[in-house]
């Protein structure tokens, strides 16, 4: 019958447009796949602007009114926040996970930066590009709205990083700290350099890094970094802790010197903080 070929004449163009979409990108976003119908799921793919970053592309700005949604297909990107002095590290985005829910749904200013990470592939998805789903796929913003939700919001995200930087008391120490800087792609290359500390508590600490310029001091959010610290009553006196940088703050009296607040993987225990202290007091410098 013509219905009968209208039906099989749709269902070969949906698979047409199926086989356009590779086998590993279908596997990243499997989660979302499984939830939504063929021709949902081709709607949203083919609304989408696809395209490869190198490493620290900034894709957004805090303030821009850009609504769309980021889908990580590969690499990392972290989201970040800029008052003009202190770039906040707030999360990394991993692949198969999506950011800028707020603005997609919201229709609000972007409260946060994005820059990739690492080299990455990104899909977008604008707000412009859905007008015609409520016709064609009413459902699917809808469901798209369940599968971001399962995301963290950026404002929630901006009061955990307050949270964890108030968790622990912080301590004054002073002191030059050995500090390893872990490339993304690199695992036997990294760059060092040094640090003079100011503040640590058992969640992290607070030194004073030279950087040559501003850009530089947002390359480091995110990066894994390795660092030493005297300290007393463990083997050879060295404690060697992992973390990332959350903050770094320009410092305006002072050209080139930034403030870095580096969250350990790891809290200290008691007895690791006490030798820190001890090795590292105001007294001892």
């Amino acid at each position: 019958t013509a219905l009968s070929d209208i039906i099989a004449t749709a269902e070969v163009i949906e698979d047409s447009k199926r086989e356009g979409i590779s086998n590993d990108y279908l596997q990243v976003w499997s989660s979302l796949h499984d939830n939504l119908t063929s021709e949902e799921f081709n709607a949203m793919y083919y609304a989408m602007e696809h395209s490869s970053h190198s490493a620290e592309t900034v894709l957004v700005k805090q303030g821009d009114m850009y609504p769309a949604l980021f889908f990580v297909n590969h690499g990392k990107v972290k989201l970040y926040h800029d008052n003009n002095r202190e770039e906040v590290l707030l999360k990394v985005v991993n692949q198969g996970e999506i950011f800028g829910a707020d603005t997609f749904f919201d229709a609000s200013l972007w409260t946060v930066s994005a820059a990739t990470l690492s080299k990455a592939e990104i899909s977008v998805l604008p707000q412009k590009n859905i007008a015609k789903w409520s016709v064609e796929s009413p459902a699917l913003e809808s469901k798209l709205s369940d599968f971001a939700s399962g995301f963290s919001r950026f404002e929630k995200k901006v009061e955990e990083t307050a949270t964890d930087r108030r968790e622990f008391e912080r301590h004054s120490i002073e002191g030059v700290a050995q500090i390893t800087i872990s490339e993304e792609f690199e695992s036997d290359s990294s760059t060092q350099m040094k640090g003079e500390l100011g503040n640590i508590s058992r969640g992290g600490l607070c030194l004073m890094v030279r950087i040559s310029k501003r850009n530089n001091a947002r390359v480091l959010l995110g990066r894994e970094i390795s660092i030493q610290l005297d300290c007393t009553g463990v083997e050879e006196e060295v404690l060697t802790k992992s973390g990332e940088l959350v903050s770094v703050r320009s410092l305006y009296s002072t050209e080139n010197e930034y403030s870095a607040h580096l969250r350990f993987s790891s809290s200290l225990n008691e007895n690791e903080l006490q030798g820190v202290l001890e090795a590292n007091s105001p007294a001892n410098a």
